[in-house]
């Protein structure tokens, strides 16, 4: 009886956390739509910031509401890092389809940019908002193109955040790292902000059809910085070295997680 229970759990938890996400996208939705006016008008923000800002409101419930059986624990290095520096790029390792609802952890932090894969842009029931949020597809255009966006966004105070590894790691160790992101943050002068995060390769994993709950782990590095690197190409320099840290740092998160189980 318990073996079955057990195999019948992940695809309890994952009807559970279906249910859960239409209703609270709903919801938020909703809610959304009432307070519009107020910050559009009131507090004078752009329509995009104003969703982006709505859309890490989305992440924080979510977080908030699955602590209960896919708790999440967030750590940094250094002092509180909150809010992240802005304008800054910030690249984050990427598991899971999943990865990106953990932002939510952030504190303060409502004004963050993605750089994505056109397959986000297909999904109905997000596209709209990724729109409306001005999030860059970097299938849209070339290099240059998702600069010049880049640019926008920066001059106008945001952060951009960028999966270095361009898609999700199927084995779970961190994938070599495009060159993008460094580029920008060389061009723009700006420092890149590693984001690490563990668990999501477990909880649904790229090809997963059901949910294992597990412990999230997040832990924010410190910021590295284009000017210290020099040569004829500092980006890779500099993308090497953030390689480098966040590998150090995941295999530190998987071995807490490992031990905590």
């Amino acid at each position: 009886m318990s073996t079955s229970r057990k195999k019948s759990s992940p695809k309890l938890y994952t009807v559970l956390l279906l249910c859960f996400l239409l209703l609270h996208t709903l919801v938020t939705s909703l809610a959304a739509f009432i307070a519009s006016p107020y910050y559009l008008f009131v507090k004078k923000m752009p329509l995009d910031k104003m969703i982006r800002y709505f859309i890490w409101l989305y992440g924080k419930g979510y977080v908030r509401c699955t602590r209960f059986f896919i708790p999440a624990s967030l750590s940094w290095e250094g002092e509180n890092p909150f809010p992240l520096q802005a304008p800054s790029i910030v690249v984050m390792n990427h598991y899971s389809i999943l990865d990106l609802y953990y932002l939510g952890v952030l504190r303060h932090d409502g004004d963050i940019v993605f750089v994505t894969q056109r397959r986000p842009f297909l999904i109905k029931l997000y596209a709209p908002f990724m729109s409306m949020a001005k999030y860059i597809d970097m299938r849209t255009g070339d290099f240059s193109s998702c600069l010049e966006q880049c640019k926008e966004h920066l001059n106008n105070g945001s952060k951009i955040l960028f999966f270095p590894e361009a898609g999700r790691s199927r084995d779970g160790t961190l994938q070599p790292f495009k060159s993008a992101p460094f580029l920008v943050a060389t061009e723009c002068n700006v420092p890149v902000i590693p984001f690490c995060i563990s668990g999501t390769e477990i909880l649904l994993p790229a090809g997963a059809k059901y949910i294992t709950p597990t412990n999230i782990s997040l832990r924010i590095l410190q910021p590295l910085y284009p000017e210290q690197y020099s040569g004829d190409f500092p980006h890779r320099v500099l993308k090497k070295m953030v390689h480098k840290q966040m590998k150090r740092a995941l295999e530190t998160q998987k071995r807490v997680l490992r031990e905590a189980q």
